[in-house]
């Protein structure tokens, strides 16, 4: 019997890190700052630029949480409550920025510094949330894309077009 619950308390273990991503793992003083840079940048993309295939999601933040990192106890991830405004097509290995689908979708996402694509002022485009807050970790895949112009686009959150106009994009 004990050999039976160590067998499955391993398996458990070894199920629950197989699924982490290390690019969660924050120090309390990063996950500040990823939720301070989302209360002036709410707008998110959703995107694994390394992936040759994978859906592309607009996502508009409505609440950021600091939680502890599921995998690693000396450190913190950041959850946020938002809702998945649009879809974008891809062209390719590239999301396009001239064709994204309306969506109006709640979901819960946990926010990790490679996949996640965020404002950058410098060159008005979405980056990796590691290019704007410092993070120990680096690579190199598509590395940036550009935001969906809801003008071009079926984009009907108001929100996001303010947005959109005050970034200049």
């Amino acid at each position: 019997m004990k050999k039976i619950l160590f067998s499955l308390s391993l398996l458990i273990l070894i199920a629950q890190t197989s699924f982490a991503d290390a690019w969660d793992a924050l120090t309390p003083e990063q996950a500040e700052e990823v939720v301070t840079y989302l209360i002036r940048n709410p707008f998110i993309l959703d995107y694994c630029d390394c992936c040759d295939n994978g859906d592309v999601y607009l996502l508009k933040v409505l609440r950021a949480d600091i939680v502890p990192c599921s995998w690693d106890d000396e450190k913190k991830s950041v959850v946020v409550q938002a809702v998945q405004i649009g879809q974008l097509e891809r062209n390719g290995s590239y999301p396009s920025a001239y064709r994204c689908q309306p969506l109006n979708e709640k979901v819960e996402y946990t926010i990790t510094m490679n996949y996640t694509f965020v404002y950058s002022a410098c060159g008005n485009w979405a980056v990796p949330f590691f290019k704007e807050v410092a993070y120990p970790e680096n690579h190199v895949c598509a590395g940036a894309t550009r935001f969906p112009d809801p003008a071009e686009n079926d984009i009907q959150d108001r929100d996001y077009k303010a947005w959109f106009e005050k970034t200049g994009m």
